[in-house]
């Protein structure tokens, strides 16, 4: 439920979630404007916008391991 703030979420057995994640529209839309933003603000290369993405997403620079 999105009204209340839950530190762990209840184990279930079916994948709605992610569903909801695929084809709820804010989560298209926030999707969409994210991959714009890495073509447009995120460089040239590929790697360039792995890493400018990577930055937005976690708000951190990606670690060596990453």
């Amino acid at each position: 439920e999105r009204e209340f703030c839950v530190v762990r979420r209840s184990r279930t057995n079916t994948p709605l979630q992610a569903f909801v994640l695929m084809h709820d529209p804010q989560f298209v839309e926030a999707a969409r404007f994210l991959a714009g933003r890495i073509i447009t603000e995120g460089g040239e290369s590929s790697e360039e916008r792995l890493r400018f993405g990577f930055r937005v997403v976690t708000s951190r620079p990606p670690g060596a391991s990453e």
